[in-house]
C-alpha cells in the first residue's frame, strides 16, 4: 500500500510539473513577438515593402526589357500579363545591390546585363496558370516558345507553377549582351538545329547566344543540356560563373533564371503591381 501511494504521489507530481512546463511554454510562444517574415505569412500583401527598390535607381547601366509587359512574339502567351503596369523592374534592395556588383563585373569584361523579368506579382502567376489550363486562351506562340510541349502539360512538367520565386522579390530572368552591340528592337527569327536533329525557332535579340532564347520551354534550355553547341555551353557557364560569384543561385532547368540568396522573403509571395501609378508615366 505504501509503495502504491509513493508511485501515485510521484505520478501526480510529475504530471503537475509537466503541465506547468507546457503552460509556460505555450504562454511563451503566445507572447513571442512575430518576426517580420512570420507576420507577412499571415496574408498575401498588395503593399510594396519599404525595402523594395526600382533597379534603375541602383544601376542605370542595366538594360531592362520587360517581356511580360509586352504582347505579340515577346512572350509565350502573346499578351501583356496581369499586374504588369509599367516597364520598370523592382526587387529587394539587397538583391539589387548584388545585381549591380555582378553587372559591374560583366562590364569590366566587355558585357552588359539584360533583364527580362524580375518581380512578378502573384496575380500574374495565377494568370499564367489559368492560361495553361484553359482552352479559351490562345497557344499561338507554341512554335516559338514550347514547340515540343502542350500548354496543358507545362504545369505537370514543372515549366510553370502555382507560385513563383519571382513574387518574393529576389529572382531574376536575365542574360548578357556585348558592349559592342545594341539590343534589337525586334525579335529576329532564325531556324537552327539542336544536337538531336530537332529544328527550332531562335528569337535573336542581339544578346549573347545561349543556344535557346529566353523562355524557350524545352530541355535544351537546361543549363547542362547537351543539345546545344560547346560555344553556347561556354556562354552559359560564363554567365553562371559571374552570377554565382556574387551570391546568385542558378535554376538548372532555365539558363536565364537566378535567385539571390539568402532571400529577404523566402516564404512570402507579394501581389502588388509591378509599377506604382506615380512612377509609371515618368518612365513609360
Amino acid at each position: 500500500m505504501k509503495t502504491n501511494n509513493i508511485f501515485k504521489n510521484l505520478t501526480i507530481g510529475i504530471g503537475f510539473v509537466v503541465g506547468i512546463g507546457l503552460i509556460q511554454k505555450s504562454e511563451s510562444l503566445l507572447s513571442k513577438k512575430p518576426t517580420k517574415e512570420e507576420s507577412r505569412l499571415e496574408q498575401l500583401e498588395d503593399k510594396r515593402p519599404e525595402d523594395f527598390v526600382y533597379l534603375d535607381e541602383i544601376d542605370k547601366k542595366i538594360k531592362g526589357i520587360p517581356r511580360y509587359y509586352r504582347s505579340g512574339n515577346w512572350n509565350f502567351i502573346g499578351q501583356k500579363f496581369t499586374g504588369y503596369t509599367g516597364r520598370r523592374f523592382s526587387c529587394t534592395k539587397s538583391a539589387a545591390e548584388a545585381l549591380k556588383k555582378a553587372n559591374d563585373d560583366f562590364d569590366s569584361q566587355g558585357y552588359r546585363m539584360v533583364l527580362y523579368d524580375v518581380y512578378r506579382p502573384q496575380k500574374a502567376t495565377n494568370f499564367i496558370l489559368a492560361w495553361s489550363q484553359s482552352k479559351v486562351y490562345s497557344d499561338k506562340n507554341k512554335g516559338l516558345y514550347y514547340p515540343r510541349e502542350n500548354k496543358e502539360d507545362l504545369f505537370k512538367k514543372g515549366y510553370i507553377s502555382k507560385k513563383s520565386g519571382h513574387s518574393r522579390g529576389s529572382t531574376f530572368d536575365l542574360t548578357i549582351i556585348s558592349k559592342k552591340k545594341h539590343y534589337s528592337t525586334q525579335l529576329v527569327k532564325e531556324i537552327r538545329t539542336l544536337a538531336d536533329g530537332t529544328s527550332i525557332m531562335y528569337l535573336n535579340d542581339g544578346t549573347v547566344d545561349m543556344g535557346t532564347h529566353f523562355d524557350f520551354l524545352d530541355v535544351s534550355s537546361n543549363h547542362n543540356s547537351n543539345l546545344v553547341t560547346e560555344e553556347q555551353t561556354q556562354n552559359r557557364n560564363f554567365l553562371k560563373k559571374i552570377m554565382e560569384k556574387h551570391g546568385f543561385v542558378a535554376y538548372e532547368k532555365e539558363w536565364w533564371h537566378y535567385t539571390y540568396a539568402p532571400e529577404d522573403y523566402p516564404n512570402t509571395y507579394f501581389n502588388f503591381d509591378t509599377c506604382e501609378p506615380s512612377k509609371v508615366e515618368k518612365h513609360n
